[in-house]
């Protein structure tokens, strides 16, 4: 979905498990993408993969949701010890909590955010939590984020830079 968003070839969906980086934006810049969901397939979908009758929790509270933001060492260098290996990290939030309208490929149900990597180092953080992404930047639609990637308007600047 991001790889889309931010123009990438539909057909470039090899992706290496231990790579430093989700994707490479067409700048250069590296990103990693972590999402989160009010409704987590746990809660929904019993060992077997069956829609439960009755899920097994509530959905996730809007401001209790929660994205891990995992230091290590780069795959690509000698440099010992942990770093954030992207440049910037996009948090990618599926907000609907209607499970009869629930569908994870409408793009008007997520919400998206970015920071980063300088951000994330200042925080010094392994985790950064939905209600603390939004105090470092407000909550955009698809389409807003595909233009802040695509380095429209000053924001967008200021992310290519």
């Amino acid at each position: 979905m991001v790889g889309v968003l931010i123009g990438l070839p539909i057909e470039d969906k090899h992706r290496l498990e231990f790579g430093n980086c989700d994707h490479v934006h067409p700048n250069g810049l590296r990103l990693e993408v972590k999402s989160t969901a009010r409704w987590q397939s746990w809660k929904l979908l019993d060992q077997a993969g069956n829609v439960r009758a009755v899920p097994k929790k509530p959905a996730t509270p809007l401001n209790n949701g929660k994205f891990s933001v995992p230091m290590a060492r780069a795959a690509d260098t000698d440099v010992v010890g942990p770093t954030y290996k992207a440049d910037v990290y996009v948090f990618c939030f599926h907000t609907e909590t209607d499970l009869t309208r629930w569908d994870a490929l409408d793009l008007a149900q997520w919400e998206f955010y970015f920071l980063r990597r300088d951000v994330l180092l200042t925080l010094g953080t392994k985790s950064i939590s939905l209600s603390k992404l939004r105090e470092l930047c407000p909550p955009m639609t698809a389409s807003e984020f595909r233009e802040r990637m695509a380095g429209g308007g000053n924001e967008g600047t200021v992310f290519l830079d």
